[in-house]
């Protein structure tokens, strides 16, 4: 984002960048670009958010000159050209991201969980993906602290990530959920559309439901959620090809089509 300076008298104001901006401050930047109403009176909330301007003092600017920024544009983030990085610090701490792969199942399920939240989504989603502080092991807490002071930066590239990668592990497993085959009398568009709604459920669903249906088998319940993300996903895909291969078997017995 472009450096946008005031000067008012003897005072300068500076425009916060994107850098400095944490996650509540963008929602609310973006909340304003994307309401209603009065282009001139926009412009004036956007200049007290991005520069900490008064209220009071905003009419001494010559506000109809900067009619024409593009607001969304000076705060488009490409989180492709950010890098990654092991550790982010937050509150003068540093927070370490957890090894995605190394993750237990349960927090595999309350991942999923908030990841559908349409409130602090971002922040709610990171804090399941970092270590928390010895003094923190309250993740709402953690996540509010992720959302006032970790910069949008960082929160948009981390919060990418992690969506790209559960995507990619959903992917590699997708034949552990699928949804029920539709009518086929329906309209094929509706189907289609139908089927997206159904597998993003199912997908979401079926992972504390998969707890109760393993625990027949491993123990109990809190024991499988603390058992290693990928070790129960083998293990869920082992069972499945399991019965399949049992069920083609009987099927081809009993000359069953």
């Amino acid at each position: 984002m472009e450096k946008i300076i005031f000067k008012l008298g003897d005072t300068t104001y500076k425009a916060k960048s994107l850098n400095q901006l944490s996650i509540n401050e963008h929602q609310e930047v973006v909340k304003v670009i994307n309401a209603e109403g009065d282009e001139l009176q926009k412009i004036k909330e956007l200049i007290h958010l991005l520069a900490e301007i008064p209220y009071d003092k905003l009419d001494i600017i010559r506000i109809s000159s900067f009619i024409l920024i593009d607001f969304k544009k000076l705060l488009s983030i490409d989180t492709t050209k950010i890098p990654l990085r092991k550790s982010y610090r937050v509150e003068g701490k540093d927070y370490y991201l957890r090894e995605f792969n190394e993750m237990k199942y349960g927090k595999w399920i309350d991942l999923n969980y908030f990841i559908k939240q349409k409130e602090n989504t971002m922040s709610n989603t990171i804090a399941r993906m970092i270590i928390p502080d010895d003094n923190i092991n309250d993740t709402y807490k953690l996540s509010e602290i992720i959302r006032t002071d970790l910069n949008i930066m960082d929160g948009l590239t981390l919060f990418d990530t992690i969506i790209n990668w559960r995507a990619d592990l959903i992917k590699q497993y997708e034949g552990l959920f699928e949804p029920p085959t539709e009518e086929e009398d329906e309209d094929e568009e509706s189907v289609e559309e139908e089927e997206n709604v159904q597998e993003d459920e199912d997908v979401d669903g079926g992972w504390s439901n998969a707890a109760y249906e393993l625990a027949e088998n491993l123990l109990n319940v809190d024991a499988i959620k603390e058992l290693p993300l990928i070790e129960v996903l083998n293990y869920m895909s082992y069972k499945k090809q399991k019965a399949e291969k049992e069920k083609a078997a009987y099927d081809k017995a009993n000359n069953i089509r």
